[in-house]
Parts: structure tokens; sequence; C-alpha cells
């Protein structure tokens, strides 16, 4: 009788082995999936960090040309007053 018994643990002890094993692989996979997203999210949180400094260096240069476009129309308004040019 207790050859009949130990063949349906063995049997089970190999199962829950085999359970165990795909388990650990299991995982290992989701382990680097997770790295490697990270990582993904890591390079576009930097290269998101660098678009908004290249807008804000946009921003500032197309204030800088405003307010250049700004001075040369008012010296431009100058000139024409000075010349006593009529209004285009």
């Amino acid at each position: 009788m207790l050859g009949m018994t130990e063949e349906p643990n063995n049997l089970t002890l190999q199962h829950l082995r085999q359970i165990r094993t795909e388990m650990q692989e299991g995982f290992a996979k989701l382990t680097t999936e997770q790295a490697l997203t990270s990582h993904k999210i890591g390079t576009l949180a930097e290269g998101m960090v660098s678009m908004r400094q290249s807008i804000e260096g946009l921003r500032n240069d197309m204030r800088m040309v405003s307010l250049a476009v700004d001075e040369h129309t008012t010296r431009l308004d100058r000139i024409e007053v000075g010349l006593n040019l009529p209004d285009a």
C-alpha cells in the first residue's frame, strides 16, 4: 500500500516543482520587462524635458524678435515723422 501512495505524492511533487519553475521564469520575465519599461519611460521623460527646454528657448527667441520689431517700428515711425512722410 505504501507504494500506491508514493506514486501520487511523487506526481504531485513533480507538478508542484514544475509550477514553481514556471512561476520563477514568469517572474524573471516580468522583472526584465519592468526594467525595459522603466528605461523607456526614463528616456521618454528625458525627451520631454529636452522638448520643454527647446520650447522655452523658442518662446524667449520670439520675445526677443518681437522686441526688436517693436524697436524698429518705433524708430521707423520717428524717421517718417522727421521726414514729414505721409502715413502708409
